[in-house]
């Protein structure tokens, strides 16, 4: 029983288990995210197993891109920005919650692949327009997220204080940088027009997107292939029908939900917070009984850091303002997204080849081995020729 005690605790730091019961009692809304990315998940994964070859590949390959993405924020310091809420099922030490793994990475990531395929765009142009498509599959999602505490991060955090908002440059920075050569770009020039030349971090944002869109743009109208525009008759498929749930869930939560009364009791950031003196206009603690958690003593009179405490969402200050934006987003990109799903080409499927098996020519049996031969595997290679028949003795005459 001793021998086993590692691989039970590696279990336990790889995949925790929390009551549904508690979490739709702390925070609905994050309950229902969960469950609808992943439900979205199934979709890309249905339609990409339905068209397979290189739709199923890419699958894979965004899945294993979401599990190196996350398990690099808790390895690397200058990653580890973002702290998950506690889902029904969370892995890696309570951290990234299923959805993390299996649903948003995959709806955004996929379903944008998928679009701009249909679009015929040449090779240089792909990168850029699937940047943009992941960005505004992510922007509201960004946005409403981070009020209803779906994760948090810190203002005060060196990496990412400097922020116009903050909502958005994350999701434009990770969702354009992450499929044409993202990492190479992100440190080629963001941080060294950031950290050295000291621009702020909107400015950068914008002109990404900004460069991006003209490639698009450009490309799309030097397009001369005429699969390109000829239209899909059956263009509403799983990716259309997850566009449309993730924007329809978006824009009615963010007109029903009270985020004052949402409990976030979680693993958190200890670093970066200060109890008594953080800048942060999304959560407080006020719904602690006993107000800001207290920090403990190591006994020596220094005090720990916290791991573990609970953090109260905060009422939306211009309500109106985020059903303005969220609404407007989801209206927006919808019509963008249709035009890609409906006004494009239909999905492209790469062609098959075919291995066409070649008779060989065999010679004639000799006389002496001129026998029967009895086939006990179908797969045999006689099979693959039709054997002569049997020459007859001939009975010699006296």
């Amino acid at each position: 029983m001793y021998r086993l005690n590692p691989i039970f605790q590696w279990a336990d730091w790889f995949c925790k288990y929390e009551s549904p019961m508690k979490i739709l009692q702390n925070n609905p809304y994050f309950l229902l995210a969960d469950a609808l990315f992943t439900f979205l998940c199934f979709l890309t994964l249905l339609h990409a197993y339905r068209h397979g070859g290189r739709y199923l590949y890419v699958w894979i390959a965004i899945t294993i891109h979401a599990f190196n993405l996350e398990s690099l924020a808790l390895t690397v310091p200058d990653l580890n920005l973002s702290w998950h809420a506690q889902g029904v099922l969370s892995f890696f030490g309570m951290r990234v919650p299923l959805y993390a793994l299996f649903g948003i990475h995959q709806m955004c990531g996929y379903t944008a692949y998928v679009l701009v395929r249909r679009m015929r765009l040449p090779l240089w142009a792909e990168g850029p327009a699937v940047g943009l498509s992941s960005v505004m599959l992510l922007i509201p999602y960004r946005i409403l997220g981070t009020k209803l505490l779906w994760w948090t991060w810190h203002d005060t955090d060196p990496t990412i204080k400097d922020r116009f908002p903050r909502e958005l440059i994350c999701s434009v920075l990770a969702g354009t940088l992450a499929f044409w050569l993202g990492t190479a770009q992100y440190s080629l020039f963001y941080y060294p027009l950031h950290d050295f030349f000291g621009i702020h971090t909107e400015i950068i944002t914008v002109l990404f997107f900004s460069l991006y869109a003209a490639i698009v743009f450009a490309a799309d109208r030097k397009n001369t292939d005429v699969e390109a525009r000829k239209g899909s008759r059956f263009w509403f498929d799983e990716l259309s029908c997850a566009i449309c749930l993730e924007y329809i869930f978006l824009m009615v939560l963010v007109a029903v939900c009270d985020p004052s009364n949402i409990v976030s009791e979680v693993l958190q950031r200890e670093k970066y917070l200060c109890a008594t003196r953080y800048d942060e206009k999304y959560f407080d603690f006020h719904c602690v009984p006993n107000g800001i958690p207290k920090q403990q003593d190591d006994g020596s009179g220094r005090l720990l850091p916290l791991e573990y405490y609970a953090l109260c969402g905060t009422d939306f200050e211009n309500r109106a303002e985020y059903i303005t934006v969220i609404w407007g987003c989801c209206i927006l990109f919808g019509f963008f997204f249709y035009e890609m799903a409906a006004c494009s080409g239909s999905t492209p499927m790469d062609p098959v080849k075919v291995r066409r098996r070649v008779v060989r020519d065999y010679k004639p049996l000799s006389e002496e081995r001129n026998t029967e031969a009895v086939h006990t595997s179908p797969n045999s290679d006689d099979w693959a020729y039709q054997r002569e028949p049997l020459h007859p003795k001939v009975k010699k005459t006296q």
